[in-house]
C-alpha cells in the first residue's frame, strides 16, 4: 500500500499554469508530470473558485498546532536519543581509559600523579586531557605519592634550615 502523496502549493500553481496553455489538455500534462488527470482538475477547480485562498492547508488550527507539536516532540526525542548515546559512548571511553589508568598506576608502584600519568598516557597515543585524567583519578581514589612525603616528615624543616 502506497503513501498518500503531498504536493507543494508551488508545484500545483505550476501545474495549473501549464493546463492554460493553448492546444494542451488537462490530462496531456497531468500523464507528463506524473499525476492523476482528476487530481489536477480538482486543483484547477479549487484554484478558480478562490484564488486568494487556494492551497493554503486543508487543516483547522488546532491540527496544525497538533502537526507542530509532534514534529517538535519527533526532534526532541531525537536529541534526546543522542544525548543518550553520546552518554554511554562516553562512559565506556572513560571506563576504558580508568583502567589503563589503574595499569600504568599499579606499574608504577603507586607513585605516579595525575600530571606523570597524563604524560604516559599521551605517550601511549591515548587522546585526553590532565584535567581529565586528574578528576578519574580524583573520583576513584587513585593517588601519587607527593614530594613531601617521599622525603619524611622533616622534610620542611629541613627546607627551612637550608634557606
Amino acid at each position: 500500500m502506497s503513501r498518500r502523496r503531498k504536493y507543494s502549493p508551488e508545484f500545483k500553481r505550476e501545474a495549473i499554469a501549464l493546463t492554460r496553455q493553448p492546444g494542451v489538455s488537462c490530462r496531456q500534462i497531468a500523464l507528463e508530470i506524473g499525476i492523476n488527470p482528476n487530481l489536477l482538475t480538482r486543483w484547477r477547480r479549487e484554484a478558480e473558485a478562490e484564488t486568494d485562498k487556494a492551497f493554503k492547508g486543508s487543516g483547522s488550527p488546532r491540527d496544525e498546532e497538533l502537526a507542530r507539536l509532534k514534529r517538535e516532540l519527533a526532534r526532541v526525542k531525537k536529541e534526546r536519543d543522542f544525548l543518550r548515546e553520546a552518554a554511554v559512548f562516553f562512559a565506556k571511553a572513560n571506563q576504558h581509559l580508568l583502567s589503563r589508568i589503574r595499569e600504568i598506576h599499579d606499574d608504577g608502584g603507586g607513585m605516579i600523579g595525575s600530571p606523570r600519568m597524563h604524560e604516559d598516557l599521551v605517550a601511549q597515543n591515548a587522546l585526553t586531557s590532565m584535567n581529565r585524567v586528574a578528576r578519574l583519578m580524583a573520583k576513584h581514589g587513585i593517588q601519587g605519592w607527593q614530594v613531601a612525603e617521599l622525603m619524611g616528615p622533616d622534610f620542611g624543616h629541613a627546607l627551612q634550615c637550608c634557606q
